[in-house]
């Protein structure tokens, strides 16, 4: 999903198709159990091209060293 914010930027949040930065490389490393390792490398191309496209940056859904930059309610947001 790409979302574009006025005052942050575009985003994209991948759900499970890339799971965390390690994941999305670069190189790109597929997660422990995957079925089809040719449409995962497909995959994670082309949501490069389309950060590249909108100059997005990307959410990963379980990065947990990348959640510690996020700001975060209620403090953010007080």
């Amino acid at each position: 999903m790409l979302v574009k914010l006025k005052n942050f930027g575009n985003i994209i949040f991948p759900s499970d198709a890339i799971y965390t930065a390690m994941n999305y490389g670069p190189p790109p490393k597929p997660p422990g159990i995957i079925y089809d390792t040719l449409g995962y490398f497909r995959t994670v191309e082309k949501v490069r091209k389309l950060a590249r496209m909108h100059n997005a940056r990307i959410f990963f859904p379980h990065d947990p060293d990348q959640f510690k930059e996020f700001k975060k309610a209620p403090e953010y947001y007080d």
